[in-house]
Protein backbone atom coordinates (compact mmCIF):
# COMPACT_ATOMS: atom_id res chain seq x y z
CA UNK A 1 0.00 0.00 0.00
CA UNK A 2 1.18 3.15 -1.37
CA UNK A 3 1.25 6.65 0.93
CA UNK A 4 -2.26 8.04 2.01
CA UNK A 5 -2.91 11.41 2.86
CA UNK A 6 -4.84 11.83 6.41
CA UNK A 7 -8.08 13.44 4.23
CA UNK A 8 -7.71 10.67 2.11
CA UNK A 9 -7.83 8.33 5.05
CA UNK A 10 -10.14 10.55 7.00
CA UNK A 11 -13.09 10.57 4.04
CA UNK A 12 -13.96 7.00 4.80
CA UNK A 13 -14.89 7.69 8.05
CA UNK A 14 -18.77 9.18 8.85
CA UNK A 15 -18.81 12.86 9.69
CA UNK A 16 -19.30 12.17 13.04
CA UNK A 17 -16.50 9.58 13.31
CA UNK A 18 -14.09 11.83 10.85
CA UNK A 19 -14.89 14.91 13.51
CA UNK A 20 -14.03 12.46 16.61
CA UNK A 21 -10.24 11.04 15.04
CA UNK A 22 -9.69 15.39 13.96
CA UNK A 23 -10.63 16.19 17.83
CA UNK A 24 -8.67 12.96 19.32
CA UNK A 25 -5.78 14.40 16.83
CA UNK A 26 -5.79 18.16 18.48
CA UNK A 27 -6.30 16.88 21.69
CA UNK A 28 -2.98 14.24 21.21
CA UNK A 29 -1.43 17.02 19.63
CA UNK A 30 -1.65 19.31 22.74
CA UNK A 31 -1.02 16.63 25.12
CA UNK A 32 2.41 15.73 23.36
CA UNK A 33 2.88 19.69 22.61
CA UNK A 34 5.65 19.28 20.28
CA UNK A 35 7.65 16.55 17.73
CA UNK A 36 10.62 18.76 19.35
CA UNK A 37 9.90 18.21 22.96
CA UNK A 38 10.08 14.52 22.05
CA UNK A 39 12.92 14.64 20.48
CA UNK A 40 14.72 16.53 23.28
CA UNK A 41 13.75 14.08 25.84
CA UNK A 42 15.13 11.65 23.37
CA UNK A 43 18.17 13.06 23.80
CA UNK A 44 18.55 14.06 19.81
CA UNK A 45 19.57 17.24 17.74
CA UNK A 46 17.73 18.17 14.82
CA UNK A 47 20.83 17.09 12.97
CA UNK A 48 21.06 13.80 14.63
CA UNK A 49 17.44 13.15 13.16
CA UNK A 50 18.30 15.08 9.94
CA UNK A 51 21.56 12.42 9.65
CA UNK A 52 18.73 9.03 10.08
CA UNK A 53 16.47 10.60 7.78
CA UNK A 54 19.31 11.32 5.27
CA UNK A 55 17.67 15.08 4.98
CA UNK A 56 18.76 18.39 6.01
CA UNK A 57 18.48 19.64 9.67
CA UNK A 58 16.23 22.88 7.78
CA UNK A 59 13.70 20.21 6.51
CA UNK A 60 13.62 18.59 10.18
CA UNK A 61 12.94 22.09 12.14
CA UNK A 62 10.27 22.07 9.06
CA UNK A 63 8.94 19.16 9.57
CA UNK A 64 8.19 19.43 13.49
CA UNK A 65 6.29 22.87 13.26
CA UNK A 66 4.55 21.82 11.07
CA UNK A 67 0.47 21.33 12.20
CA UNK A 68 -0.57 18.38 9.21
CA UNK A 69 1.58 15.63 7.86
CA UNK A 70 1.13 12.41 6.30
CA UNK A 71 1.20 9.54 8.52
CA UNK A 72 4.27 8.04 7.04
CA UNK A 73 6.49 11.08 7.62
CA UNK A 74 5.66 10.97 10.83
CA UNK A 75 5.86 7.52 11.12
CA UNK A 76 9.73 7.90 9.47
CA UNK A 77 10.22 10.52 12.12
CA UNK A 78 9.06 8.39 15.11
CA UNK A 79 11.59 5.80 14.04
CA UNK A 80 14.50 7.56 13.25
CA UNK A 81 13.99 8.28 17.04
CA UNK A 82 14.29 4.93 17.81
CA UNK A 83 10.52 5.12 18.15
CA UNK A 84 7.39 3.29 17.02
CA UNK A 85 4.29 4.17 16.41
CA UNK A 86 0.85 2.84 16.86
CA UNK A 87 -2.54 4.22 15.75
CA UNK A 88 -4.86 3.55 17.73
CA UNK A 89 -8.78 4.63 17.04
CA UNK A 90 -11.35 5.07 19.97
CA UNK A 91 -14.79 4.23 19.24
CA UNK A 92 -17.82 6.27 20.47
CA UNK A 93 -18.20 3.31 22.66
CA UNK A 94 -14.98 4.63 23.96
CA UNK A 95 -13.43 0.93 22.47
CA UNK A 96 -9.28 1.20 21.26
CA UNK A 97 -9.10 -0.20 18.14
CA UNK A 98 -5.39 -0.77 16.65
CA UNK A 99 -4.76 0.09 13.14
CA UNK A 100 -2.07 -1.84 12.01
CA UNK A 101 -2.62 -2.43 8.22
CA UNK A 102 -1.99 1.49 7.33
CA UNK A 103 1.84 0.85 7.85
CA UNK A 104 2.08 -2.50 5.36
Amino acid sequence: MGRVPAEEGLSVLSAENRQYVQDQGKKLIEECSALNELRRELGLTQDDVAQMLNINQKNVSSLESRKDMLVSSLKSYAEAMGCKMKIIIQTPDQRDVRVDNIFS
